[in-house]
């Protein structure tokens, strides 16, 4: 975008979202479009201005190959996102590898952008693996030029000491737990929260690694999409030899975090409710503790995980989910009848 003032701010760039975004505008190049703050923070293109658009304008398409690589792009029919399907792509590589390092990953200070950049341009590294057979006098002699230079004494330079304090760090991330490991990993669908709950299911690499689709949704909050990510990751003889290959350099693979809390014992064991609404002979408070008495879960979500959705008066948007997810709905008058049994 050419810059322009707005909302206390100078903008040159605004989002676009995604191929589909742009297809459904019909932003084109040349084009003068309308921009807004969403959220009062983030700048984002409304639409174009029709009347200003050059006789000449082209509509969009979008890139059929990798630019970095050549190789085929493709996109999961239920996402919006394109991705380069060859796993020796060096963006791909130098995007896992910053990942990897990053705070809630491996935490590793000091291995940021310019380095991952070195790193692979001299062919030091092409995984995870290799970042633990570098040594202090490789990354002390290798010479990182500034991602942006911004004054003229932003200079390339050896790395000295910085690179044997990568190396310290390096060492140190050995020992996270594998929580940060599996989150690390750039699994598809595993964030941070799913990263620390297989780790305490599970408790080690090898049983995540192992586990079919059926025993990884046996872990709290797992669903049949993060579970068949995993497994389709653990299939990949590539994957397999990853994780390998970091426990021979010493990377941690067993958790310390508590184990899950034994499940309740009662008649509603493994059963999860949902209250919404407005009860008229009790409060939400006191109908999920005499849930909880029973045995059962009570969550503050619906998902097809959800047992019951019990519903009040003024209930919402929970109890539209519920119906549309098939999730089996009570009346007070039916709680009562199941669960207080007056």
């Amino acid at each position: 975008l050419e810059p322009v003032f707005l909302a206390g701010s100078t903008i040159s760039m605004a989002t676009l979202h995604n191929a589909e975004d742009i297809a459904r505008k019909d932003i084109r190049e040349g084009d003068t479009v309308v921009i807004e703050k969403a959220g009062d923070v983030i700048p984002k293109v409304v639409a174009p201005i029709l009347t200003l658009r050059p006789p000449d304008a082209v509509p969009w398409t979008m890139l059929a190959t990798c630019k970095e690589c050549g190789s085929q792009l493709y996109r999961d029919e239920e996402e919006v996102v394109w991705r380069c399907e060859n796993a020796s792509c060096p963006a791909r590589i130098r995007r896992s590898l910053e990942h990897f390092a990053s705070r809630a990953a491996m935490n590793i200070e000091g291995l940021g952008a310019s380095l991952v950049d070195q790193l692979i341009e001299q062919e030091l590294v092409r995984d995870f693996a290799d970042l633990y057979h570098l040594t202090a006098a490789q990354l002390e002699n290798l010479v990182v030029a500034p991602k942006e230079p911004r004054s003229e004494r932003a200079v390339p330079r050896k790395l000295g000491k910085v690179g044997r304090n990568v190396v310290d760090e390096l060492e140190r991330s050995k020992s996270n737990d594998i929580s940060r490991l599996i989150y690390a990993l750039g699994i598809r669908h595993v964030g941070e929260k799913a990263g620390t709950t297989l780790a305490r299911h599970f408790r080690t690499m090898p049983r995540v690694m192992t586990a079919s689709v059926e025993e990884l949704q046996t872990a709290p909050e797992i669903g049949p999409v993060v579970a068949a990510s995993v497994r389709a990751f653990a299939d990949e003889p590539r994957n397999q030899a990853l994780v390998e290959r970091l426990a021979k350099a010493g990377v941690k693979m067993t958790t310390d975090l508590p184990e899950p809390a034994v499940e309740p014992a009662g008649p509603l064991a493994g059963k999860t409710f949902v209250l919404t609404g407005t009860l008229a002979t009790m409060t939400r408070e006191e109908a999920a503790e005499r849930l909880e008495q029973l045995g059962a879960k009570v969550a503050g979500s619906v998902s097809k995980k959800t047992s019951v959705v019990v519903f009040g008066s003024d209930a919402g948007s929970k109890l539209e989910k519920a119906r549309q997810l098939g999730v089996e709905t009570w009346d007070e008058q039916q709680f009562r009848a199941n669960i207080i049994k007056d």
